[in-house]
């Protein structure tokens, strides 16, 4: 054992026999055998070769060399420039470094020395790396490493591999970078001091399970969820704030004196008694949520002390029977699965029951106890509001559910159950706040008086099959009263409306039995279903529909409507009443066709609706007075109608007997009959088309105002344009056309046929259909040869475009030609050269009174 030591300037110290050069100007120092030694280089840039043994190579100052050797060697680095050199296999060899070190190849150990805040930072071996004093920031990297921070407030990052971190004294920070360098088995102790076990850079679930975790009082970070046993957790007395936290075991965990601001706390399925503070305060939060396990577990919230504000948390008890009990805050509380107790506190808490026969308490405050499903509802469950106004909500509850066998008090509110609620009479008579809920079914027979709750907005009361008696207000929700549908059922029921807070109307449906149902003030709808029913609307504007047996309706003062839903509710015998004022029987949503022929109908104004088509007798059909709008309207008996509404609207009129019609402002379709029918309308001057059709018989069609087609069909008809520039269309048999004012196109078909032109752009349009026909036209001005204001002269349909010979012959060419021939015109329609038609004009008495411009 030996001790070598340098001058001041570079030294080159080694072993006699190396045969290592000595570069020029250095000092060299040799020992025998450098077994066990100590090294010194002093000042300068020196070079220590330690060799076999367990030396101890300290350069000194500037810039050093340094080789170990053999051995457990001891390096003493005072420069960062300093280079250390260990040969594989060389011993358990320590670095002793006053500046900020990293471990390289075949170094183990790391020990930090002086006063100064330095880092060190191991290699992929098993390192040991111990701070000093002061504020260090050690990492282990990769192999099973140990960290001693010492005193300072460090930060140690274990990295890969089974690693033990020790923080010592001051406030440490252990941090973890990756959830894979958590393994089992790991030491995490913060030792002394505030310490912190650091996972902001953890961004996927990680768990502590298997670690040993002591001495820390914060844990941070962990945003993609952490696992920790319920020792681990119930350990940390300071600050959580992480992702979701998930306790993996049974057991107490008691954060009463921890500030957490976790979102989500998620318990072992063993179950485990948790308590916090659900407080937000200059420190911290909690106002996440808790989940339970499968377990029986007991949450328990509260918050007290100085400088505290309630905040509402989230308590879900799921599997087990679960106690959960609510702070200071606005908190909610789920039973889920099992027989749960739930205990609200002085805020107005939200509380859910779940599945299992729930105890639920409200406490002070204004409390919602919130049923989900319907199958959450068991006979012998209690359901108790507490002080102040609480709600019994079912507003997740889409399907049928029943209250029947539950115990409900003080409850003033109930809402939700969009797919309907049944109740007791009791039950029902027993709310005086509000009752804002789907459809209501009432249970049992007996007496209902709602007069007394503030405000009923049920979409459907519907009535036992025993009958029922109930009495409420008809309104509107502004007002707080019902302005809703009453359902009977088979019984026969008798239903007061009292109509205390307006006009507003309700619904009144009598369903099975002989039901007497009569409306308020309001604007009532009222249904008598099946049976053979009475229907009094009272005043107001009413809606009144009888169903489909033999139904007596009045519908009484105000502008009512008397409803026919099916072509199967008209029953001959039947009577429908308007009574007062403007009334409407409505047929919209009839889809098949209606025979209203041996119905009685009186005092009705106005008719709507019946869009597949609705028979009336003539003396029906001209008893309204007011609007038409309907489908297509079937005359079944003949006569004379005179329609004095002011608009007709139907999509079509047949007649079925020789009928006189004169309509007003019609813009649709008219079919005549096989007789002899005259049809005249009277429109006002638009682009509108209206559509006569004789059909059979001569009748006598006239225009309105409009753009009008008239269509005789057969027979021998007469047919008057009006104002609009008019469609006339003769059809077969000897027709007479006659232009209106506007500038017309007259068609008379098959037959002799006269037509009547006005001079002011008429088009008088022969086809293939006149063969064989001579027609005369009245009223053509052939001396302005085609002018604007003339009349043309159209044969459509030919082999080519008309051309107008004079007094030529026809060529037989396969050419549409028209010649004069002296006393009429000749029309070749398909080129053969010889006449196929003839044409009288009237006043045309050369060839020359024509020219081709007359042609179109």
């Amino acid at each position: 054992m030996a001790t070598l030591t340098g001058t001041a300037g570079n030294d080159l110290i080694h072993r006699i026999g190396d045969g290592i050069a000595v570069p020029a100007g250095w000092t060299e120092l040799l020992g025998v055998t450098l077994l066990d030694d100590t090294l010194l280089g002093m000042a300068g840039n020196d070079i220590l070769y330690g060799g076999a043994g367990n030396d101890l190579l300290n350069g000194g100052l500037d810039v050093d060399t340094m080789y170990g050797g053999a051995g457990n060697d001891i390096y003493i680095v005072d420069n960062a420039l300093d280079v250390l050199s260990e040969s594989a296999g060389g011993g358990l060899d320590q670095v002793r470094a006053s500046v900020s070190w990293v471990l390289g190849a075949n170094l183990e150990n790391l020990l930090l020395t002086g006063l100064a805040a330095i880092n060190g930072t191991g290699n992929g071996l098993n390192n040991v790396l111990t701070g000093n004093a002061a504020a260090n920031s050690l990492a282990g990297g990769a192999g099973n490493d140990t960290l001693f921070g010492a005193a300072g407030a460090d930060t140690l990052t274990g990295g890969a591999g089974l690693d033990a971190v020790y923080g010592g004294d001051g406030g440490d920070r252990l941090i973890i970078t990756n959830r894979t360098h958590i393994v089992a088995g790991e030491i995490y102790s913060g030792g002394l001091g505030i310490d912190t076990l650091d996972g902001l850079a953890v961004t996927q679930a990680a768990t502590f399970v298997g670690t040993t975790i002591s001495g820390i009082e914060y844990l941070y970070g962990f945003s993609g969820g952490l696992t920790l046993t319920a020792s681990q957790l119930h350990g940390i007395n300071g600050g959580i704030s992480t992702g979701t936290l998930r306790v993996a075991t049974a057991g107490l965990i008691d954060l009463t004196d921890t500030v957490v601001s976790t979102d989500i706390i998620n318990l072992s399925a063993g179950g485990n008694t948790l308590r916090l503070q659900g407080v937000y305060s200059i420190y911290g939060m909690f106002d996440g949520r808790v989940n339970g396990g499968a377990g029986a577990d007991k949450v328990t919230v509260s918050a007290s002390g100085y400088g505290y504000v309630p905040v509402g948390v989230t308590l879900n008890g799921y599997g087990g029977d679960d106690t959960l009990t609510s702070g200071d805050g606005a908190d909610t509380l789920t039973g889920g699965t099992g027989n749960d107790a739930l205990y609200g506190g002085s805020r107005a808490d939200r509380l859910t029951g779940g599945t299992g026969r729930d105890s639920v308490f409200g406490g002070s405050g204004g409390d919602t106890i919130v049923v989900s499903t319907a199958s959450d509802l068991q006979a012998g469950e209690i359901y108790d509001g507490g002080d102040d106004f609480d709600t019994l909500s079912g507003g997740g509850v889409t399907t049928a559910a029943s209250l029947v066998g539950v115990s409900l008090t003080n409850i003033e509110y109930l809402t939700g159950f969009s797919g309907g609620l049944t109740l007791t009479t009791g039950q029902l008579n027993g709310f005086l706040g509000q009752i804002l809920t789907g459809n209501l079914t009432v249970a049992d027979a007996g007496f209902i008086d709602l007069t007394d709750v503030v405000q009923v907005s049920a979409n459907v009361i519907t009535l036992s099959d025993a009958g029922n008696t109930l009495t409420l207000y008809g309104g509107s929700l502004a007002d707080g009263a019902f302005d809703g549908t009453v359902q009977g059922r088979n019984g026969n029921d008798t239903v007061r409306v009292l109509a205390a807070y307006g006009a507003v109307g309700v619904s009144l449906n009598g369903n099975g039995g002989n039901d007497s149902l009569t409306g308020g003030f309001g604007s009532d709808a009222i249904t008598g279903g099946t049976g053979r029913d009475t229907l009094d609307g009272g005043s107001g504007d009413d809606t009144l529909t009888g169903g489909g047996w033999q139904d007596s309706i009045s519908s009484g003062e105000g502008n009512d409507r008397l409803v026919i839903s099916t072509a199967s509710d008209v029953v001959a015998g039947e009577i429908y009443n308007g009574g007062l004022d403007i009334d409407t029987l409505d047929g919209t949503s009839v889809t098949t066709a209606v025979n209203l022929s041996a119905v009685t109908l009186t005092q009705i104004e106005n008719l709507t609706g019946f869009s597949a088509g609705l028979s009336l007798t003539a003396a029906q059909l001209g008893g309204f007075i007011g609007a038409i709008s309907t489908g297509a309207l079937r005359v079944s008996t003949g006569g004379s109608i005179h329609l004095t509404p002011a608009t007709v609207v139907a999509s079509s009129i047949t007649l079925t007997g020789a009928t006189i019609i004169n309509l007003p402002d019609f813009r649709s379709v008219v079919h005549g009959s096989s007789s002899a029918d005259m049809i005249s309308v009277f429109s006002a001057a638009d682009n509108t088309q209206l559509v006569l059709n004789g059909n059979g018989g001569n009748d006598t069609l006239s225009a309105g105002a409009g753009e009008d087609i008239l269509s005789g069909g057969s027979g021998n008809d007469a047919l008057s344009g009006g104002a609009g520039n008019d469609q006339l269309l003769g059809g077969t048999g000897d027709d007479v056309l006659t232009s209106g004012s506007g500038a017309d196109w007259i068609e008379g078909g098959a037959g002799n046929d006269t037509l009547f032109g006005a001079a002011e752009g008429d088009r008088f349009v022969f086809t293939a259909a006149d063969f064989g026909g001579t027609d005369y036209i009245m009223g053509f001005d052939a001396a302005l040869n085609g002018a604007p204001l003339g009349s043309f002269i159209d044969i459509q349909g030919g082999a080519t475009a008309a051309s107008y010979l004079g007094d030529a012959a026809f060529t037989g060419a396969g050419q549409t030609q028209v010649r004069f021939d002296g006393t009429q015109l000749q029309v070749d329609f398909d080129g053969n050269g010889s006449s196929d038609f003839r044409i009288n004009l009237y006043g045309m008495d050369a060839a020359s009174d024509l020219g081709q411009s007359d042609f179109l």
